[in-house]
């Protein structure tokens, strides 16, 4: 994976909108995984509800990061590996 592209995918996105509508943008490259990225568009931007839809999201691909990780572990077990 290009590690760049998310990023200017990112870049790309931000100036198709109106400033006036920018209410924030997130990009994550967690090691391995999927990279996580939004924008947020809203006349008035809340600061609040962008950290709670930030950490939503991070949270939900953190929970299933770990989960596959442990799905993974247990049939390595399984297994005799």
């Amino acid at each position: 994976m290009n590690l760049v592209s998310p990023f200017e995918d990112m870049a790309k996105r931000i100036a198709a909108i109106d400033p006036n509508e920018f209410a924030g943008a997130v990009v994550i490259l967690p090691p391995g995984g999927e990279p996580i990225a939004f924008l947020t568009t809203d006349p008035n931007p809340d600061i609040v509800q962008f950290w709670a839809s930030a950490k939503s999201r991070i949270e939900v691909r953190a929970i299933e990061a770990i989960d596959a990780a442990e799905r993974q572990r247990q049939q390595h077990r399984a297994f005799g590996r």
